[in-house]
Order: structure tokens, then sequence, then C-alpha cells
């Protein structure tokens, strides 16, 4: 391979024998990237992001997401190494009209595989990053409704009054321990998400001794960012998880159900989730939603999601602290945590009256001066 060098350096070709620029590139690299493939580059990119502490939920969307853009570069006969801003428009075009996939999902799709292709330009997989200028597809922000005070109470007691026979004619079947069981798991996980701001798949990897009664506290420690945190829980809420832990599974039954799943770090089987099915296993976020909504229909209320109860706890705890809302939600970016706020018409109704803009320009007025009275007629 023919050599880069500068004026000096041909001038004296003993002194930099054997000199190259940085930007040239060196043979183990070249003979690396051929070496390696879509596959092997897509496992250490998950790796390195295991590694910085990514959640397993958040990298199995990953894995899925390169997955299936390693499957459209195979049927069109391309490698790692051909990956242009072209290739990129055509497989998001293909997303939206064969897979029939939103712009939300687009978006997606193009961050994760712009961060893949950097990671392998790093490396020495590919000579260059052809998608350092390319930027994904915008998409607008989802809509999501805060639901009022007065719609979460009434979601509680819809928990309770479909799980009531008397109520609820297809529960006639039931025990009164069944009923017990599912009213007091589903309205703790209610509390939880609304007092806390948890993430559905935060508050289902909770285990009991993350549930912290004395401090009146929940550690979790499987977030999205990887980083554990303590949220802060009132007295409800404690009241709600009392009644749940007195008609959870007794976890000898569910010892010898093999329902302890994993083993810790010192090698200790992990306990069940502090949510589980009335078989002992861990709940599913999925399944929950499907749920949730079917109390969101008994109680009368549209558009609301587990995710929703987050956005409430949120846009409360930013009301009176920015930071402390930050902390709650365990986002890294207060930023983030401002794309959450939903400011009602009574906030702004009242910010406005404490501020009182136009009262501060009109009291630098004075006010007239009273005419001076006279007792006798002019």
């Amino acid at each position: 391979m023919t050599l880069l060098l500068t004026n000096t350096q041909r001038s004296n070709p003993k002194k930099y024998a054997g000199t190259r620029l940085p930007h040239a590139p060196s043979p183990s690299l070249l003979t690396r990237a051929k070496n390696v493939g879509y596959g092997e580059a897509m496992l250490d990119f998950l790796e390195q992001r295991r590694a910085k502490g990514n959640a397993d939920h958040s990298l199995e969307t990953v894995k899925s997401k390169l997955h299936r853009f390693g499957a459209f570069l195979e049927s069109a006969h391309l490698g790692l190494a051909d990956i242009r801003e072209a290739i990129m428009d055509k497989y998001l075009i293909h997303r939206r009209d064969v897979d029939g996939v939103g712009d939300i999902a687009r978006h997606s799709d193009g961050v994760q595989i712009k961060a893949f292709v950097r990671h392998c330009a790093r490396r020495g997989y590919i000579k260059r990053d052809y998608l350092t200028e390319w930027t994904p597809p915008k998409h607008d922000k989802p809509y999501r409704k805060m639901p009022a005070p007065a719609e979460i109470l009434r979601l509680l007691q819809a928990v309770e009054d479909k799980c009531k026979p008397e109520r609820n004619p297809c529960r006639r079947h039931r025990n009164r321990e069944s009923q017990g069981f599912y009213t007091s798991r589903d309205q703790s996980l209610i509390a939880v998400a609304t007092d806390g701001g948890l993430r559905p798949a935060e508050y289902f990897a909770l285990r009991p001794e993350d549930y912290d009664r004395a401090n009146k506290q929940l550690i979790v420690r499987y977030s999205k960012s990887g980083k554990p945190r303590y949220v802060p829980i009132s007295d409800h809420t404690t009241a709600f998880l009392d009644a749940w832990i007195k008609h959870r599974p007794d976890e000898e039954v569910m010892r010898e159900l093999d329902c302890w799943q994993g083993e810790d770090e010192d090698g200790r089987p992990l306990r069940p989730t502090l949510f589980v099915t009335d078989g002992g296993t861990p709940m599913a976020v999925t399944s929950w939603s499907r749920q949730f909504k079917r109390y969101c229909q008994w109680a009368g209320i549209e558009e609301i999601t587990p995710y929703n109860l987050r956005h409430f706890n949120v846009t409360k705890m930013a009301q009176v602290n920015p930071l402390a809302a930050q902390n709650q939600a365990g986002h890294s970016d207060l930023r983030v945590t401002m794309t959450y706020i939903h400011n009602s018409a009574d906030h702004n109704r009242a910010a406005h009256a404490k501020a009182d803009p136009l009262g501060q320009v009109m009291g630098l007025i004075e006010p007239p001066k009273p005419k001076r009275r006279s007792l006798i007629k002019r």
C-alpha cells in the first residue's frame, strides 16, 4: 500500500521510514473489516450497551431492530460495509409501506441503526461511517392524556367493583380469596404507578426486599438507564402494598412450584417478584395493559394507559420541584423530564394570578390625589 508522506518526510526517507498519516487505514483494520460479519458486529454492539448499564428489556428491543435491518440487507445482497444514506432511506420506506409502522417506530429504527454503524466504524469493522450527516425522519410527539385525580379514584374503585360477584356476574364463580388477590394486587399496581411514577417494567421487576416499609420507599434496581434509585411513597401506597402482601401467595408454596427463577450475585436463588400472577410467575407488561384497559372501560374512562399514571406523577412533582421530579422519574437529563409535564388550565390560571404581569405594570401608576373639599360654596 502506498504511504502518504509530507514533503519533510520525503526529504529524509530513512528517518521517517514506515510513517503513516492518521487517516491512512492500517492493514490490520482492513483485514479485520473483511472478517467481521453483521451478526458478530451486532453482538459486540449489544455487549457494549450492556456494559454501559442498559437494561435487558431495552437491549432486546435494540436487538430486534438490528436483526430486522440485517434481514433487509441480506435480502438485498448487501453487507455491513454497504450501509449508505440511500440504503437507510429505502429501508425506512420499506418499513412504512410494507411493514405498516408509524413515524415513531421508523425514527427509533433510524436512531439505533445510526448508533450501530457509528460503533462499527469506531471498532474498525468498516472503513468509514457514511451516516454521520444522515438524520432519522422526524415524528410528532404522541399525545398522552394526563388523567385527572377523580379519574384515578374511579379507576381504583373499578378494580374493587369488577372483582365483586354482586357487581360483576362473571366473577360469581370465584371465592373471596381470589377476589382479595386480584383487588389488592391491581390496586397496589395503580397506586405504585401513580405515587411512585415507576415505569411498568420497573414495578414488575421489584422484589419483596425492594419494598422498604420502615422508610416508606421503593428501591428500583432495574431501570431503563441501569442506575438504581430510591422512590418515596405515601401512607396510602403503603396501605395498598400491605393489603397486597397479605393476599400474596406464600413463598414456600411458590418455591415448590419452581417460581424462584435465576440467581443473584452471590449465587443464591432469586425470590419471586413482588407482583405475581395467580400461578406465582412474574407479571407481563402486555397482559397488565390489557387488564388495565378493562378497568378503564368499567370506569368509563378513555385514552388512559398505565404509562399515563407516570405522566401524572411527574407533572405533579414538577409543579412543586422539577429536580425532585427528575430524580423520581429516573431521568439523567432535566429536558427529558420537562417533556412529561402537562400544564392544566387551572394550574396556568393560578400561576397567572400569582405573577399578575399587568398588575405589576399598573401598580407603578400613582393613584390620583383626592380633591380638597371646601365648606364654602363658590
